[in-house]
């Protein structure tokens, strides 16, 4: 039974954000069986005389790792406590870093003027895949409360809701998309104190899709109500909703940041919040058939 399995299944013990021994003992020996699998010769390769790269230079990438981080790291030691490993920001940035190092080499054959001709190139999509669906393992099997997406290490804060977070699209309205977008990186982005922006992008979001039917807001907002829900002794309750979270948006540190704003200065509201707003967002949306619903 994998240890993924069976953490799932048997585990009780809640989601986290500090980074354990034993994930980094774990990393460390992905890292290593990388180098094996010749993930890194394209970028840190010795050069031979026909062009090509082979093999794995480890000062090359030692520089690399100076160049980015500022300081080096031993990636290919195992540690037996917390002061053995690098800090949890920088252990996020590695693996992020080693997404942007890492490609697949393959064989591609050519015929040019009559002579055969076989050369190596270097795909970097075959390498990434693999590579994002380990790391995800891996924190899955550590209880650790992150996901890796597009080369982005995000902070999940709830396994049902963000999955809707991660894998849904927003399609026709650009601005709505790329609010959303950014409020989702910013909230979930790990060791940072973005969830301020986070919430204030969300509830933009929210505020732009008033406007969605008529530039008329009032008009605008009877028209979503009638699409979100055809039963009259229903949609008092949506639209009441819809404006008790645009006056909190208003009225709290969200929006503005006026003195006399309500300082939220919770944890467990802001995070409410911001699924509060995204959940009436993607109602909307979803009624307006302006979203592409999540398959994952």
């Amino acid at each position: 039974m994998s240890r993924l399995y069976y953490n799932q299944r048997h585990n009780t013990e809640p989601i986290g954000y500090d980074i354990t021994v034993e994930f980094w003992n774990s990393f460390s020996a992905y890292y290593q069986l990388l180098i094996r699998e010749s993930m890194f010769v394209e970028k840190f390769g010795y050069p031979i005389e026909n062009g090509d790269v082979y093999g794995f230079d480890g000062e090359k990438f030692s520089e690399a790792v100076l160049i980015q981080f500022g300081k080096g790291f031993d990636l290919t030691t195992q540690a037996f406590h917390k002061e053995n490993m690098p800090e949890d920001k920088a252990t996020l940035g590695l693996i992020e870093f080693l997404y942007d190092q890492i490609s697949e080499a393959q064989t591609v054959f050519f015929n040019q003027c009559g002579y055969d001709e076989i050369r190596r190139e270097f795909n970097k999509g075959k390498a990434r895949y693999p590579y994002t669906i380990q790391i995800n393992n891996l924190f899955k099997a550590n209880r650790l409360g992150y996901h890796m997406q597009d080369g982005y290490i995000r902070k999940v804060r709830s396994d049902v809701l963000d999955n809707r977070l991660f894998y849904e699209d927003i399609r026709y309205d650009t601005k709505i998309k790329q609010l959303v977008k950014d409020a989702i990186r910013e909230y979930q982005t790990p060791g940072s104190n973005t969830t301020y922006i986070g919430l204030n992008l969300i509830a933009n979001a929210l505020t732009r899709c008033t406007t969605l039917k008529n530039t008329n807001k009032k008009r605008s907002l009877e028209e979503i109500m009638q699409l979100v829900t055809e039963r009259g002794d229903l949609r008092p309750y949506i639209d009441e909703h819809w404006k008790s979270l645009t006056k909190i948006a208003n009225q709290c540190v969200i929006r503005h940041t006026e003195h006399d704003r309500i300082e939220i200065a919770d944890q467990d509201i802001e995070e409410f919040l911001f699924y509060s707003f995204y959940n009436m967002i993607r109602l909307v949306l979803k009624k307006l058939d302006m979203i592409e619903e999540s398959k994952c």
